[in-house]
């Protein structure tokens, strides 16, 4: 017979299969049927009932391993115990108020504990009695209880008692407050009748007025000194009445033992080796079945009622847990091990791949190889050449700059301009320098290409052409057609800075042309006039030549008559006269000479007989010109 069997055949229950009838005065707090396992009501009931006895309680306990097996190496037990206590309470007082007190006694920490403790524990009879010390620890840890419980009742007392003092003093004063106010109104009619009495005429009625006055006083004194006695006489009353009622309310608690039962629950320590394909554990665990803990427990803090052994020989929890989803291997979230990025596939670290663009970490199946580099990407980072349909990470690819095309290194050309990568189709090679050029870049001359600065349009028609030679005084670029070249230094020149010479049509640059100072015609070096007095340029028209010296004058040095034959002075000796007269030796037979300097020339001139002889020698090639002039 167990411990529960024993408690319903005490009180009379019925058993009918797993159920237990119970009798009435135990249905209004427990029901009507109480459940053959239900241990924590059967120990209520219990403590009703004067029995004193020993039970043993446990939990149901196991801890499932799940992909590893246990193996106890060893295992000790140790019991608590706890002292489950009823006792009767009777509250004396103004009346009998009876409570009835039910605590578990735990004598290590000597202190009392709710019943709660005791749920999901299954109690079972077992051999033995109570220490009468045990139950005497137990009586003095609840004489404080009772005490505050006793306290709580008598304040209740208390307050009762004040009240009914409170509604007893106040119907003294009530009945105080009527004779003092019967009091007050035969003073008030004294007052009415002495001022009746005032304003009587005739004495009788003065009389009469003055017997009501007295008469009301004299009653108004004797009211005022009974009074003051029914006062004494009240707070006398109300003292009493209060130091009774208070004494009265005082509580004098009587306890009384109604039942004990020893509870011995006991405390597994336990040596175990988990174990476990590729790995093994040895842990010391305990199990306390009071508390339901468990010392074995996860990193996370949570008990392990459900093991995991990892590969590492760490025990985990099923929340900790993982486990690789291409070998299967165990792991904790506390050890190094990926999640792919893609499908959220646990991943061991030996089949993890990382995407060497974002980082991330990704299964073979959403993972592929550069087929230039080997590197590692995700598949949402890798890329396929166009041409070939290689597989190219972000380094080995280029996308073509006209069509977006990807391309692989073997399939992408780079424009010598811009630098961008291009294919095949849009490259093209220059016609000047034979660079590679991208066709946004290349410029298109009479269905060739060219790079840019091979290209310009002619400063005169607008004309694009590939090297076009350039004007060398504006810099504007010539086609053929609009160009001319220079007939003394050969340089290049546009039509604007290109003049021809107004005598012979020579085409001249700005350099090599001069202008006559009269008409302004433009003349080359060959076809210019230059005044040897002022060196102003003329045309042949507006020039003059000296018919004596030579010499060429612009209209203001030579229309009246040559300025430098008129300028001629005497000269006594001159180095050039001997280099005269050994070219022209019958200018030795001159009697006087004459000179003139011009800014070409040196003029000297001589009589001989009826010639005069005038000699020219230029100044820039030192040659000696004769010039003969008769008189």
């Amino acid at each position: 017979m167990n411990f529960v069997e024993r408690v319903m055949e005490r009180i009379g229950a019925v058993r009918d299969g797993r159920v237990w009838r119970l009798p009435e005065e135990y249905q209004e707090e427990f029901g009507e049927a109480l459940e053959d396992g239900d241990d924590y009501a059967a120990t209520l009931i219990a403590l009703r009932l004067p029995s004193f006895g020993v039970a043993e309680g446990q939990r149901d306990f196991v801890i499932t391993c799940v992909n590893c097996r246990e193996e106890v190496l060893s295992e000790t037990v140790e019991h608590r115990h706890l002292l489950s206590i009823g006792v009767r309470v009777e509250y004396r007082h103004v009346r009998l108020e009876e409570e009835v007190l039910e605590f578990l006694y735990d004598p290590e920490s000597r202190s009392l504990m709710e019943f709660s403790a005791l749920k999901g524990l299954n109690l079972v009879d077992r051999e033995g009695t109570i220490d009468e010390s045990l139950i005497k620890d137990a009586m003095d840890a609840l004489r404080g209880v009772v005490e505050r419980r006793a306290s709580e009742v008598e304040r209740r007392a208390l307050d009762e008692a004040r009240k009914d003092v409170e509604r007893v003093r106040e119907y003294h004063e009530r009945m105080i407050r009527e004779e003092e106010e019967e009091i007050r109104g035969l003073i008030q009619k004294a007052e009415e009748y002495e001022k009746k009495m005032f304003l009587a005429r005739k004495a009788v009625l003065r009389e009469r007025y003055n017997r009501l006055r007295l008469k009301a006083l004299e009653k108004a004194t004797e009211l005022m000194n009974a009074l003051e006695s029914k006062r004494e006489s009240y707070r006398r009353r109300i003292e009493e009445y209060e130091r009774r009622e208070m004494e009265r309310a005082r509580v004098r608690a009587d306890v009384h033992l109604e039942g004990a039962v020893l509870i011995r629950i006991p405390r597994i320590r336990r040596v175990v080796k988990f174990v476990s394909d590729d790995a093994e554990r040895v842990e010391v665990y305990e199990y306390d079945h009071l508390r339901d803990m468990l010392s074995l427990k996860c990193k996370c803090g949570a008990e392990l009622r459900d093991v995991y052994l990892t590969s590492s020989g760490l025990l985990v929890c099923p929340v900790c847990r993982r486990e690789c989803a291409v070998c299967g291997k165990v792991m904790s979230i506390y050890e190094v091990h990926h999640i792919c990025a893609a499908c959220g596939a646990t991943l061991c670290q030996e089949h993890s791949r990382r995407c060497s663009v974002c980082g991330k970490h990704f299964c073979d199946d959403h993972s592929v190889k550069c087929d230039f580099c080997s590197s590692v990407m995700c598949t949402e980072h890798a890329s396929a050449c166009s041409v070939c349909g290689a597989t190219l990470c972000p380094d080995h690819l280029a996308s073509c700059a006209v069509c977006s095309a990807s391309l692989c290194p073997a399939h992408w050309k780079e424009c010598a301009l811009c630098g961008s990568n291009i294919c095949k189709e849009h490259a093209v090679k220059c016609m000047v320098c034979g660079r590679t050029l991208c066709t946004e870049c290349a410029v298109e001359v009479n269905g060739e290409h060219s790079c840019p600065e091979h290209v310009s349009r002619c400063g005169v028609c607008g004309v694009r052409g590939v090297n076009l030679e350039r004007c060398a005084v504006c810099g504007a670029p010539i086609c053929e057609t609009h160009r001319a070249v220079c007939s003394v230094c050969g340089r290049v020149v546009c039509p604007e800075h290109g003049v021809a010479c107004h005598t012979c049509g020579a085409v001249l640059c700005p350099d090599h042309t001069e202008k006559c100072i009269v008409c302004g015609v433009p003349l080359c070096d060959e076809h210019v006039h230059t005044c040897e007095v002022c060196s102003a340029d003329t045309c042949e028209e507006h020039s003059h030549v000296c018919p004596v010296c030579g010499s060429t004058l612009c209209p203001d040095h030579g229309a009246d008559g040559c300025v430098v034959c008129r300028g001629m002075r005497p000269v006594r000796a001159h180095p050039l006269i001997r280099e005269i007269v050994r070219k022209y030796p019958y200018a030795a037979k001159g009697r006087e000479w004459r000179c003139a300097d011009t800014s070409r020339a040196v003029i000297l001139a001589t009589r001989v007989k009826n010639l005069y002889l005038v000699y020219r020698v230029e100044k820039a090639t030192g040659e000696i010109l004769e010039v003969r002039s008769r008189v």
